[in-house]
């Protein structure tokens, strides 16, 4: 029997959940009548989750088992590496994620380990898009929200490893919570963990599968592709397909190359949008895919980027123009200077009649007449 069968009938029966956090929870009975096991569960590729619940507490939490042992083993020291550094740290857009040796005893006596994680109710990304990919107002919100994240963890040197629409959560009140951590990269994490999964085809650079180790910029190209798809939803509906269950808007085909994004159907319908942010996003993503994995931009770096080239736009916009520069006069008054004869002699008093009015002496005292000088604003 295989891992996952093994695990399914080991869950089912009381008392074998040996996690201690986990005392007087129980299983969350499935909706679905004709399901073979009673419970509640979302399988992953390498694991299977499983909510559980207890009747006095209103948070629910989630036990992860994995049924691909060879991805556990190998992944070990990552696993608890990254639970640490939550506890530690406790960043945002994450939840507590505890790390357990002995989770679940098979039916054989085996036990094997898992993670504890608080359950997030909510929608995951492609759910919440299908149901509201007509609402532009929606879209564009969800797009700042998704920005803020992306932007909150590259600021931080985090990286999810397999962003997607399967892997965020969307809460009822719009928030968002990354899910599935096991290629999670850390600050201050060895550079040599080797990547358990290459993510989503349909969000991935096509360099993603020759990336061996995880790092910083391997979520870089998911972070154009899933903002782009989002904003370009927002302005033209029909470009989301409400029938899929992993893809925003891009197929895996249409990220092998350059060459084949730009003869998709999806590039050509997005390049179509009058939209200026859409057009420059969709020319951010034609470039960065032909590019090695590790020169891809971040859409932190992106929006860094026009945000200092409107700034220096603004600085030559509000730059005088030469016709309007204020040139400075000389600091040097033209004047008009006018001189006459003062009308009285400045020794005796005498008033000099008007036809002495050019007498250079007067003729009482015989002293030299005074000139008076005025000067005048021409």
């Amino acid at each position: 029997m295989s891992l996952d069968l093994e695990i399914l009938d080991a869950f089912e029966k009381p008392g074998n959940v040996l996690v201690p956090d986990l005392k007087g929870y129980d299983y969350v009975p499935t909706i679905i009548e004709y399901d073979e096991y009673p419970f509640m569960m979302s399988p992953g590729g390498f694991c299977l989750t499983f909510p559980m619940a207890n009747a006095g507490k209103k948070t629910k939490k989630c036990l992860r088992l994995w049924f691909n042992d060879k991805a556990r083993v190998d992944n070990l020291a990552h696993i608890r590496n990254v639970a640490g550094y939550f506890n530690l740290h406790q960043p945002h857009y994450v939840v507590k994620y505890k790390y357990v040796e002995q989770a679940l005893r098979l039916l054989n006596g085996k036990v094997i380990p898992g993670v504890v994680m608080d359950w997030i109710e909510g929608d995951t990304l492609i759910e919440y898009v299908r149901k509201n990919y007509r609402k532009a107002n929606v879209m564009r919100s969800l797009a700042k929200t998704f920005y803020n994240m992306v932007d909150y963890l590259n600021h931080n040197n985090m990286a999810h490893g397999d962003l997607s629409g399967e892997n965020i959560i969307v809460t009822s009140v719009g928030n968002m919570v990354l899910i599935d951590y096991d290629s999670f990269f850390v600050k201050g994490q060895p550079t040599n963990i080797e990547q358990p999964t290459w993510g989503v085809p349909a969000y991935q650079h096509p360099a993603r599968e020759a990336n061996q180790f995880l790092n910083t910029y391997m979520d870089f190209f998911s972070q154009q592709i899933i903002y782009l798809s989002l904003i370009a939803i927002a302005e033209k509906p029909s470009l989301f397909n409400s029938d899929s269950d992993k893809e925003l808007i891009f197929q895996n085909s249409d990220l092998s190359s350059q060459t084949a994004l730009v003869n998709s159907a999806a590039y050509k319908a997005i390049a179509s949008i009058p939209n200026q942010e859409v057009k420059d996003r969709l020319e951010d993503l034609r470039k960065d895919i032909a590019l090695p994995l590790d020169k891809v931009r971040s859409l932190t770096a992106i929006y860094d980027r026009d945000k200092e080239k409107r700034r220096r736009e603004e600085e030559v916009r509000n730059r005088p123009k030469p016709q309007d520069r204020v040139v400075p006069k000389e600091n040097k008054e033209v004047k008009r200077r006018v001189s006459s004869f003062a009308s009285f002699c400045g020794y005796c008093g005498y008033r000099f009649p008007i036809e002495r009015d050019n007498a250079y002496y007067c003729p009482i005292c015989g002293s030299k007449r005074a000139i008076i000088h005025q000067t005048y604003d021409n």
